[in-house]
């Protein structure tokens, strides 16, 4: 991906980064050899396949410097789990619920489209792995399968809310805060995101000013906004990061947070002011841009789409606007979409799981079918859980999306340490707005410089 939003697809063999002339060569898909200089590139696209487990995965990576695009991504993946989706021939990287729940303070529920699932011989088969240094713990994992019309796209919002979507509007106009053109990064939910340019070079600025428009449909007093953001490679990198200066007592800032006192308020309000995993999205008024939702990041690898129910009663003029203000190098944006006619209905049920047999041939299905706070763990790097759910038949004239609720969180495994918390650097960072993100920004000129050794 390019910083002019152009898709560069190579063919079967790949795209190779050169490091003595800062290129990457290769054969597109229509036969033609490209060089693409280093410093023209956004991100990288990484698809792979494990041909032994027949695992497939299309990754993400930031690339800032090509050196260390490979180790930031390999280090940075900070999220439980990873599920795989059978589609008949393998196992494909479908989904990754619980982005930065980081401690049960932070336990979250995620619904995730499971786009590559196919129902095989009546069944449904997902594998659920733990492929980084966390301890996992998964308090419900069930199916959910949604029947809506064939013209319709069916999306749903992590209270359980179903949206069945037909034909929206796309982004008229989109702007970053040098009044550059990113429309093409907006329009579709095509992997084509944008992001900040990492490392930034502008130590003065914190935020982005990212404003996008549509045109307004005459008479229309309400709108459903679809979006797709989530957080970079980077900004799951952070988290760590900022574990790390509790030094020796993070088991004791674990503790606190739990407590949802004091301790979790003042570190909600902190993580909240800076927009780092929840940004707010605004609408012009009159005017004036009012705050009229919050969007939860995602991901880093897997993001997925969400809804915003929207008045439009107080819009007047013939653009429906809005205004993001993501915190530098801590968000993705894929896509913004408008519909202005009425979700239409649709069916959401559970399917029931059938088994679910864990690396241990143990079978889970009964503790993760129901929310109740007795969790499986999943404590190893290489951990995984088998999974097989009974389709049942589609509602005539209708198509089906399978959706995966996920309750739970998890805990970074942090290297053993006698250090003291850095508790001036945490003050700093936690009572001065902005400091946070300049604390990022030179923490990533770390890792390029100590990767290129």
């Amino acid at each position: 991906m390019l910083k002019n939003a152009t898709k560069i697809d190579f063919n079967e063999n790949g795209g190779r980064y050169h490091p003595d002339h800062l290129l990457i060569r290769g054969v597109t898909d229509s036969d033609k050899y490209t060089e693409i200089r280093a410093d023209d590139a956004l991100y990288l696209v990484v698809d792979k396949v494990d041909m032994v487990m027949s695992f497939a995965a299309t990754i993400g990576v930031l690339v800032g410097s090509l050196v260390v695009a490979m180790l930031i991504a390999l280090a940075s993946k900070k999220s439980c789990p990873f599920i795989y989706s059978f589609d008949g021939e393998k196992y494909v990287f479908d989904a990754e619920p619980l982005g930065g729940a980081v401690s049960k303070a932070f336990e979250r529920t995620d619904y995730n489209k499971l786009k590559s699932l196919k129902e095989i011989d009546g069944e449904y088969k997902l594998k659920i792995t733990n492929e980084v240094y966390e301890t996992e713990y998964i308090d419900e994992m069930r199916c959910f399968g949604v029947d809506h019309a064939q013209n319709t796209t069916g999306t749903m919002n992590n209270d359980g809310s179903i949206f069945a979507l037909s034909q929206g509007a796309k982004v008229e106009y989109a702007t970053d805060e040098e009044g550059r053109d990113i429309k093409p990064f907006l329009v579709d939910n095509d992997l084509v995101a944008w992001q900040t340019n990492m490392p930034f070079h502008d130590q003065n600025r914190t935020k982005h000013k990212i404003k996008f428009g549509f045109k307004m449909k005459k008479g229309a007093k309400k709108a459903t906004l679809v979006y797709n953001v989530g957080t970079t490679h980077w900004g799951s990198t952070m988290l760590s990061e900022m574990l790390e200066l509790q030094g020796k007592n993070l088991e004791e800032h674990y503790v606190n947070l739990d407590k949802k006192g004091e301790y979790y308020n003042f570190t909600m309000d902190f993580l909240r002011r800076e927009e780092l995993y929840d940004l707010e999205l605004k609408m012009k008024i009159n005017g004036e841009f009012k705050t009229q939702a919050v969007l939860q990041g995602g991901g880093p690898f897997k993001t997925e789409n969400r809804v915003v129910e929207l008045d439009l009663s107080e819009i007047k003029g013939e653009m429906v606007e809005f205004e993001v203000n993501p915190a530098v190098g801590f968000w993705t944006l894929d896509n913004f979409t408008l519909y202005y006619d009425e979700p239409q209905q649709a069916f959401g049920e559970e399917i029931k799981v059938s088994k679910t047999i864990d690396h241990n041939g143990k079978d889970i299905s009964e503790k993760i079918s129901y929310s109740d706070e007795n969790y499986y763990d999943m404590p190893t790097t290489g951990d995984w859980v088998f999974a097989t759910y009974k389709a049942q038949p589609v509602k005539e004239g209708m198509k089906r999306t399978i959706f995966m609720k996920t309750k739970g969180w998890y805990k970074i495994h942090m290297p053993p340490t006698d250090k003291d918390s850095e508790m001036a650097t945490i003050f700093k960072l936690v009572g001065t707005p902005g400091e946070i993100i300049k604390f990022s920004n030179e923490r990533y000129r770390l890792w390029m410089q100590n990767a290129a050794k």
